[in-house]
Parts: structure tokens; C-alpha cells; sequence
């Protein structure tokens, strides 16, 4: 665990298998109260955890967040990462300081991919909740009326990763951090769910 001005980051090294993909992957489940991450090398998510900035002023979250995912680039210097995208992360879900703050971390969170030099690539959250999901779970669940649509929602992508590591909620450090290993495992499945972004600076964009 690591801590920094109100800053705290705390991972598990416990490797979690992951076949699908190659090369140093980190993903984030980016908020600007706490963010969940993975990080995939060869096979095998090798850490994951969680960033939390406790901070209350919103301009200081936004700074610690910034500082942050430095430090989370810095420790684990990947190839690539993956960001979320399309909504469900912020701060107080569904209010206009959540809507604000779910913007701002994914434009810092971009932002900082780009001074670094990082490639990085997005995926929507409905597009990594039908990939990772289990239908034949949202299948029984309608079959059962328990449901009256198909459509997945978080827990179901939850309820996934905790049935294929065999671990229950209270074992993970937050359900962020199961989110960014549901951001691994979407990836591991369809490469094809990630947009991947240009990265470099836009004054050095090439003109068409």
C-alpha cells in the first residue's frame, strides 16, 4: 500500500489467469473518488486494486487523480491501456457533480496517456457488460422472471468474476477493482470492443 497527500493505492499481487492477448496491459475503471485497476503481463492479470483519493474539494480530486495515475503508469509502465467509457463512474452516480466528475476522469485520465506517450484505447461499459457477462445466466434469470430483459447489468459482470476466480465481494479491495479486471477480460475476449485513440499530441497530429 502506498500512500501520498491523501492519496492511497492498494493492490493484491495474487495472479489471476487471463489467456486471449499479449503485451503489458494496464485497464482502469476510472473515478475521481476511487479508480479500480489491472494489470495484465503474459497470460496473467498480475496486480490489481484500487486508487482512492479521499480528498472532498472536487479540484482536489481532480489534482490527486492526475497524480495518481502517473504513479500508476510509472510503477507498471504498460504497453497499453484501457480506459471505460459511456458512463457508471464518477462521483454520486446520477448527480450533476457524478456527470462532471465521470467527464473529467476520463479527459484527465486521456490526458495523461497522452503526455506519457501511452497508446490506450476505450471501451464503452455496455459493450464490456454483454462481452463479459454470462448468457446463459441472463438466460435463466429472464426464464425465471427474476428479469424481464436480456440486457446485462454490472452485477452480472460481477457475479462472472467472482464465480471464474472463485473469490466473493468481500475478498476484493472494491467492486472498481473487479470492474477493471471485467475491462481485461473483455478486451482478452474481443479485442474488438476497444477504440483505440490517438495519442499523440494534437499539435503534432498530421495534417491529411
Amino acid at each position: 500500500m502506498a500512500k501520498s497527500a491523501g492519496l492511497t493505492i492498494e493492490y493484491s499481487s495474487e495472479p489471476l489467469p487471463l489467456n486471449g492477448v499479449t503485451g503489458k496491459i494496464l485497464a482502469l475503471d476510472q473515478a475521481l473518488g476511487c479508480t479500480g485497476f489491472a494489470y495484465y503481463e503474459t497470460g496473467e492479470i498480475l496486480f490489481h486494486g484500487h486508487l482512492k483519493i479521499p480528498a472532498k474539494r472536487f479540484i482536489e480530486r481532480v489534482d490527486l487523480f492526475e497524480d495518481g495515475i502517473n504513479r500508476l503508469l510509472n510503477r507498471f509502465q504498460p504497453e497499453f491501456v484501457l480506459l471505460e467509457t459511456g458512463g457508471g463512474f464518477g462521483l454520486g452516480k446520477g448527480s450533476a457533480e457524478g456527470t462532471r466528475g465521470m467527464i473529467v476522469a476520463e479527459y484527465v485520465a486521456s490526458k495523461v496517456c497522452h503526455h506519457t506517450k501511452t497508446p490506450y484505447a476505450k471501451i464503452h461499459n455496455q459493450k464490456m457488460k454483454f462481452t463479459v457477462a454470462d448468457p446463459a445466466r441472463l438466460r435463466q434469470l429472464k426464464e425465471q422472471r427474476l428479469r424481464n430483459t436480456l440486457r446485462p447489468i454490472k452485477e452480472d459482470v460481477q457475479h462472472r468474476i467472482f464465480t471464474l476466480y472463485g473469490k466473493g465481494e468481500s475478498e476484493w479491495y472494491s467492486m472498481d477493482e473487479v470492474d477493471a479486471i471485467a475491462l481485461q477480460i473483455a478486451y482478452a475476449t474481443d479485442p474488438t470492443v476497444a477504440e483505440l485513440q490517438d495519442y499523440c499530441p494534437p499539435s503534432r497530429k498530421r495534417k491529411k
